[in-house]
């Protein structure tokens, strides 16, 4: 369990919120989107905790399966928008790019294959759903509860959404692969799910899976009211006092909203400053040109909690847009005395705040807000850490 949190970092910290979900391994998280890549190659993606798709296979034409194979291992490359990884087999190519909010499996290089998956009934169950055809007709219906009475197939299809108290819980688009949706709830061997197939052999397809919106989590907020010392305003520069990175009333945080806030899916109680003696951020020492007389570290006590992951709400500031290297060190301290270290590197973890609009999704950073500083549009983002 987490028990304190420790900051040694010339970054702006504003807020932490903890993700209460059982910790998982052989996973790789970008955001909210989780694939973890099982001991016998088989693929599970989740999105905000909740498990959504599993058993992918590729046959050939005779049913042979190509994939997966548990010999084989995956190459791992890291861009900035997150994670691809790359298998091949017998000619054929397999990428999975895992992103903030979306994953996308494409294949190719091999003639005469077909790829089936599955979704797990309990994160579809009942949800209302829309579908296109390849006659681009679209239909709006809603899924069967009951397993015992079994939903009609669903065929010749290029997109299929469900929803979730009118908001998107996942979109599902292959344009150039037309697919059938099928109960195959009370089938043998398939434990309630439903079957997604592809219609025609092609040599080569992509599918691109999208969450947004509607996904609910339990989080737990951390409290860093009593370790601000910084407001959002600042009246006059290089002070000492005063709000964000004294850098003055032209370029200070007072625009950003205060209270209960939701982004990307995610809740932060965002500091009042003039409900806590005019403090509503942790700001930190940076190079010896700025922020000299900031603190170089700030430990946070935190209630024992089991978490999946920490979401930080922060940016930098006096950052070059062109440096690649580390800006921060998050340590995670659990009750047994050990801890995990996190290296924030600028323009992965985290981004100034003169350039973040510019950069809305980074590999594990994507933009939470942007508005004016006074003297320029500027942005803060979310990063989580696992």
């Amino acid at each position: 369990m987490f028990k304190k949190i420790a900051l040694i970092f010339s970054v702006i910290l504003l807020l932490v919120f903890v993700q209460r979900v059982k910790a998982e391994q052989q996973v790789i998280t970008i955001g909210l989107t989780t694939a973890e890549i099982l001991d016998d190659g088989e693929i599970t993606i989740s999105y905000n905790g909740n498990s959504f798709l599993s058993d992918f296979v590729i046959t050939t034409e005779k049913g042979k399966i190509l994939f997966p194979d548990k010999s084989l291992k995956p190459v791992k490359v890291e861009t900035m928008e997150g994670v691809s990884l790359k298998w091949e087999k017998e000619g054929l190519l397999v990428y999975l790019n895992v992103s903030a909010e979306q994953v996308i499996l494409r294949w190719e290089g091999r003639e005469g294959v077909k790829i089936e998956f599955c979704i797990k009934d309990s994160a579809v169950n009942g949800k209302p759903i829309k579908t296109k055809d390849i006659s681009q007709k679209i239909k709006e219906d809603i899924l069967s509860f009951d397993r015992a009475f079994p939903d009609s197939d669903r065929t010749g299809l290029l997109s299929l959404e469900f929803f979730e108290e009118k908001n998107l819980l996942m979109g599902i688009v292959s344009e150039s692969l037309p697919f059938s949706f099928k109960d195959y709830r009370k089938q043998k061997g398939y434990s309630n799910k439903w079957l997604i197939s592809s219609e025609n052999i092609k040599e080569k397809g992509e599918i691109l899976f999208t969450f947004r919106k509607g996904m609910s989590a339990p989080f737990v907020g951390v409290d860093i009211s009593k370790y601000c010392n910084m407001g959002f305003s600042d009246e006059v520069a290089d002070d000492g006092k005063g709000g964000w990175s004294d850098d003055g009333p032209d370029n200070d945080l007072k625009n950003f909203p205060v209270g209960t806030r939701v982004f990307n899916n995610i809740p932060f109680n965002v500091i009042d400053p003039s409900t806590n003696n005019g403090r509503s951020c942790i700001v930190l020492k940076g190079g010896k040109d700025h922020g000299a007389s900031f603190p170089e570290l700030v430990s946070i006590p935190v209630s024992p909690v089991v978490a999946k992951a920490v979401y930080i709400l922060h940016g930098t500031t006096w950052t070059p847009s062109s440096y690649q290297g580390p800006v921060a060190i998050y340590r995670f301290f659990y009750d047994d005395g050990s801890y995990d270290e996190f290296e924030i590197v600028n323009n992965r973890d985290v981004v100034d705040w003169w350039f973040a609009p510019q950069r809305e999704k980074l590999q594990n950073y994507m933009l939470a807000w942007e508005g004016s500083s006074g003297e320029r549009w500027v942005g803060i983002g979310i990063s989580s850490f696992v």
